[in-house]
């Protein structure tokens, strides 16, 4: 009582009280002689009632007649079902049919009463409760309740779609019957490519997320949604206000070309940024990892397939819904830095290390203390303020020791971050009318960045409607309008926002006397003010884009359907950029602009024709595709600069420029694909999927314009063999087999990589017939052509089990695979006399092999709480099989050759048989100690230097000194999410994800920074006599001659990703107010993270990653 209170109040404070007053609505409908099934569609259509009946009693191919004009339902009932054998019954809106035939009277029958409910305690309305073997049975109104006469010794079988069917004796039925689902009867629809698949059907490598799932968590963008949902799917940290990020499925498998996935989006390829896609507009999304779900994309398939399905509209009546969050995004594991008195006490520190002879003599300690005598000495022969001539010694600069003798500091994380606030809206509207669906939204989202001045902003329309115009011909249209404003979003050189740095001295100037902002806060120029862009630069970079897919679909006999969709996609860029000539470091230049105008238009036409069709034990379940696109953009750029009199109209005066530049980048390319696939069933046991797919695409050589990709995929569900029954093992309730192979290609390159290119070249001369200076075109040729340049094709091999256990409880799948992928599109190095340096070229192999585990429970499921889990595991061993196919000699101790072998690329770290991140180099041992000076001797070193290992002893150091040291991507990956429902309303979820085997550099660990007694610095350890560590060296440290290294540490980590609470209101409180729904959400995101890795965050070191909190609102009339 005191939660529904709670409630109660909660809605006063939010909502506007609205009429409590439900009218019933009339039903006006005119008929005859229609089966009786065809008769109730037409009365749900035209009302608000849905009808419940049991088809095994209720003859829905009897004809009926009504005619009614503004009747009620119990009015229309009674017309309707006067000559025929049933009675009804009517609630607030639903109608039950029933036979009125009674079973023969029972001499001794008992009456037995309940109430049948799901796993979350809600009634199940239209449940089946009969007695076994008989005709005598009823359904369950509107709260879940029945009443049924049965003999004594009866067996009651109570059942619905969906849910297990459960039979119990008539005298001992519970009051309150829990029906659980039932795994094999729900059969998941998955999307897999041109077309859907019962998840039960499926052959190939599929995940899942639904977009309802996350709800409640507030997840900003897709990759978001997918970070712990997928195993295989490695998904980047988002640091930025648009929140893009990066995808990457079952490891890297290309060293030149993109490891982006395919995204296809309503079942068209979708070219543009995931972040244009609103995330409350997704209905789920499906990921294909292996070569034979993907192959249906063939040439764009080989780094996976990521579908992504939007909402549909559907129901009786249009629902309006809202959904707006309101968040702050906070600074987070920033590097600290040195302030105050840490600061100088750092460059003292420096001094006496980089220059510890002079050190020795106390030249670099602080005089505070001293006086008389013994401060004469130190002083020497310098003269004035002890402070300053110490200050001096250690480096500083006259505005450092200026500010410090005056005891002003600056605080530039102050000046420079800040708590960013975020919002977002979105209001959409869906339904069904007769045979149109409709689905439309719009949304509007705005965040700052943590750097002042940063922020991103967009809108977001959608539009989704389906109409069948004739029982064989439908037609519909998808389409998403994005206008998106990233005028403050990181550019390199051209942010128009302030930005931390870590090199400003806590004593330097923002200003100069004159008030205007200071160039070089340290008086050297390592270090720009963070300021200065956003007073001197302004930028206005607005993109908008048009995504849309029309199709038709026309229905043939036997099984047959084709359906034709056209999908064109615009965007517009209109880029312009000004930085002013009053800008410090502006020079001669006189101003600076620059303009540039983009259109992309990208047209796909895809055409396809089904057919499903069973023949007793045998399903059939053909697509065959044929495929056009082009892709084209126009591009002009305009610059000028050296601006007369004044370039104060920014970028708006462009033509007042003396040195006007006209340039263009347009591109033009083309494809064309022809793709069948046959899925067979036998019997519900026995699956194979085969697929071919011919590619063709103008950026390949002439030679190789067309590739082909096959794949086959066999399953088995072996839980349906009559043998496994036999073995009465239940706790086992399904499990299916896969195994399949395939190939895969890449075309991820530029769309001119196998043309020769030219560049223009200025070029003047003087005419000698006129005298006269003369400026003509020379063309240089900067890239060799390749017309024999192909598919990245990567062929793969997948084994997997899929099992549901304890009556749905427990449920998941384990895969193993094996990628190998060939001819990687690299550049190979050539002779220098040829006159170029390389050539795009089909060389290499790379394998990818890997194991997944995903499993999902219920571990609580009772009226009061229900526990779920979803947990992914994912381990990837990554290896470079073959490079380039040149040999080399193998020789023994004594220079012998006794054989060959592909010889590596040492100068791109690329070695065959390692991993393309494992780490090669030099590898540090520690720091050498006092006590070993004598042998740090030998190596021109001192104390508190690197100790580099040294593989063969000899006191110098080449290639045969390096080793492998690791790899730098996570071998392991895993993620988990709990979620928790109490009371039906209350909903607590947290995920949380893991990265494991991997090491990391980070360049500061070495403390050899040129820089390090001339700007600031991160806080860091670092050798001293006095503290003696073997971490770290000391500062300005000094290694072998010759020798670069890096300091490699473990960055292994756990973070906890997402907490989320959410509170749904109960139907009872809001249905007055004519809500069908009412949630309010607090997530809280990037909560923490846990490692050993010393350098703060280890998926972005020594920046900031935000966390942010975010309060939600989704309201449904």
């Amino acid at each position: 009582m005191l939660k529904k209170r709670v409630a109660f109040l909660l809605l006063l404070i939010l909502c506007v009280p609205l009429s409590a007053q439900v009218k019933e609505k009339l039903i006006t409908v005119d008929f005859s002689d229609l089966p009786l099934l065809e008769a109730i569609n037409r009365i749900e259509k035209v009302s608000r009632y849905t009808f419940f009946y049991d088809a095994n009693q209720v003859d829905v191919k009897q004809k009926v007649s009504l005619k009614v004009k503004k009747a009620t339902a119990q009015q229309a009932m009674n017309v309707m079902l006067k000559n025929t054998d049933l009675k009804y019954e009517v609630t607030n809106t639903q109608i039950a049919l029933f036979t009125k035939d009674k079973p023969e009277a029972l001499e001794h029958g008992i009456t037995i009463k309940g109430q049948v409910v799901d796993e979350h305690g809600e009634p199940i309305i239209g449940g089946n409760v009969i007695a076994e073997g008989t005709t005598n049975g009823t359904i369950t109104n509107i709260d879940g309740c029945y009443t049924l006469t049965v003999a004594p010794d009866a067996r009651i079988q109570i059942s619905y779609i969906g849910y297990t069917t459960q039979t119990l004796k008539a005298g001992s039925i519970p009051a309150i019957v829990k029906l659980q689902e039932d795994s094999k009867l729900l059969q998941e629809v998955v999307v897999v490519g041109y077309g859907t698949m019962k998840k039960q059907d499926l052959t190939g490598a599929v995940a899942s997320i639904k977009g309802s799932d996350m709800e409640k968590e507030q997840r900003q963008t897709i990759q978001d949604m997918l970070r712990t949902g997928v195993a295989g799917l490695s998904v980047g940290m988002e640091t930025d206000a648009k929140g893009n990020t990066s995808m990457l499925i079952r490891g890297k498998s290309t060293i030149a070309a993109s490891t982006d996935p395919l995204i296809v989006l309503d079942g068209v390829i979708y070219s543009g940024q995931m972040t244009d896609i609103n995330p409350n507009d997704i209905e789920r999304v499906d990921v294909l990892k292996d070569a034979s779900s993907a192959a249906v994309y063939g040439a764009k398939a080989a780094n996976g397939v990521v579908l992504v399905t939007t909402k549909k509209g559907g129901g009786k009546r249009p629902t309006i819904s809202f959904n707006g969050s309101w968040g702050i995004s906070m600074v987070n594991s920033l590097p600290e830095v040195y302030q105050g008195q840490d600061f100088v006490n750092f460059r003292q520190d420096v001094m006496k290390s980089t220059e510890y002879k002079t050190a020795a003599t106390g030249y670099f300690d602080n005089p505070a203390n001293m006086s008389g005598t013994e401060l004469a000495e130190w002083l020497g022969t310098d003269t004035g303020d002890p402070t300053e001539v110490w200050l001096t010694r250690l480096r500083m600069t006259n505005t450092e020791i200026a500010n410090y003798m005056a005891g002003r500091t600056v605080d530039w994380e102050d000046l420079t971050l800040r708590t960013a606030l975020r919002q977002d809206y979105t209001v959409s509207v869906s339904g069904k009318k007769d045979e149109m669906s409709y689905y439309s939204s719009i949304n509007y989202v705005k965040n700052e960045s943590n750097n002042r001045g940063g922020k991103y902003s967009a809108i977001r329309a959608r539009v989704n409607l389906e109409n069948k115009v004739q029982k064989f011909l439908t037609y519909g249209v998808n389409a998403q309008f994005t206008s998106r404003d990233e005028s403050n979003m990181y550019e390199s050189g051209r942010s128009v926002y302030s930005s931390f740095s870590t090199s400003l001295s806590p004593y330097g100037n923002v200003y100069n006397e004159d008030g205007s902002l200071k160039l070089y806060p340290n008086d050297n120029n390592n270090a720009t003010n963070p300021l200065l862009n956003m007073a001197y630069l302004s930028k206005k970079h607005d993109v908008n884009n048009l995504n849309a897919s029309i199709y038709l679909k026309l229905d043939l006999p036997l099984g047959f359907s084709l359906q034709t969709t056209y999908s064109p996609r615009f965007e517009w860029t209109n880029y312009l950029y000004h930085k002013s000539a009053d800008h410090p470091d502006s020079g001669d230049q006189g101003g600076f602009v620059e303009r540039y105008g983009m259109k992309d238009f990208f047209w796909q036409w895809d055409n396809m024709l089904k057919w499903n069709k069973t023949f007793g034990k045998h399903a059939f379940d053909f697509t065959g595709l044929l495929n056009w696109e082009k892709f084209q953009r126009w591009k002009t750029i305009s610059k000028n600069e050296g601006f007369q009199p004044s370039d104060n109209l920014g970028y708006g005066g462009i033509g007042y420029g003396t040195s006007p530049i006209a340039d263009s980048d347009d591109i033009y390319r083309t494809g064309d694909a022809l793709m069948g696939r046959l899925h067979y069933t036998y019997d519900n046991r026995y699956l194979i999927t085969a697929t071919v797919r011919r590619d063709g695409y103008s950026a390949f050589g002439q030679g190789n314009p067309r590739a082909t990709f096959p794949s086959v995929a066999l399953g088995w569900i072996f839980t349906e063999e009559s043998f496994w029954k036999k073995l009465n093992a239940e706790w086992l309730e399904y499990a299916k087999l896969r195994l399949t192979w395939g190939k895969n290609g890449n075309r991820s390159i530029g769309e001119y990589a196998a043309l020769m290119q030219l560049d223009p070249r200025k070029y003047m001369y003087v005419d000698p017939a006129t005298g006269q200076l003369v400026t003509i075109n020379t063309f240089f040729c900067y890239n060799m052509a390749n017309p024999n340049l192909k598919w990245e094709t990567t062929t793969s091999y997948n084994l997997g089990l899929d099992f549901t256990f304890l009556k749905g409880r427990l449920g998941g799948s384990i895969d193993v695979y094996h990628k190998s992928t060939t001819d990687l599109l690299n550049n190979r190095q050539l002779p220098s006399l040829i006159g170029y340096s390389s050539v795009k070229a089909n060389i290499g192999e790379i394998w990818n092999r890997g194991l997944e585990l995903s499993l999902h429970s219920t571990n609580i499921q009772n009226s009061v709480l229900t526990w779920r889990t979803t947990f992914n595991l994912m381990y990837n061993k990554n290896t470079i099989k073959h490079l380039y196919g040149i040999m080399e000699d193998i020789t023994d101790a004594d220079g012998k050759v006794i054989g060959r072998k592909e010889a590596d690329d040492i100068d791109n770290g690329y070695f065959i048989d390692h991993a393309l991140d494992e780490v090669w180099g030099y590898k540090y041992e520690g720091v050498w100690q006092e006590n070993e000076a004598e042998e740090a001797a030998k190596y021109s070193q001192i104390p508190g230097d690197p100790k580099i290992l040294d593989v063969d002893q000899n006191y110098k150091y080449n290639n045969d000194d390096k080793v492998f040291q690791g790899n730098t991507t996570p071998k392991v990956r895993w993620n988990m999410r709990n979620e928790f429902t109490l009371f039906k309303n209350l909903a607590i979820s947290f995920s949380m994800y893991s990265y494991l085997g991997h090491v990391k550099k980070m360049d500061r660990f070495t403390n050899n920074n040129a820089l390090l007694n001339t700007v600031n610095q991160i806080k860091r350890d670092y050798w001293t006599a006095e503290n003696p560590i073997n971490s770290y060296p000391r500062l300005g440290a000094k290694s072998p001659s010759g020798v670069t290294y890096y300091i490699y540490k473990k960055a292994d980590f756990l973070r906890l990703d997402n907490i989320s609470v959410g509170y749904t209101f109960p139907k009872a409180l809001i249905s007055p107010l004519r809500m069908e729904a009412l949630r309010l959400n607090l997530t809280v995101k990037n909560v923490v993270y846990f490692t050993g890795w010393p350098a703060y965050d280890p998926e972005n070191s020594d920046s900031n990653t935000p966390r942010t909190i975010t309060f939600g609102i989704n309201v449904t009339l």
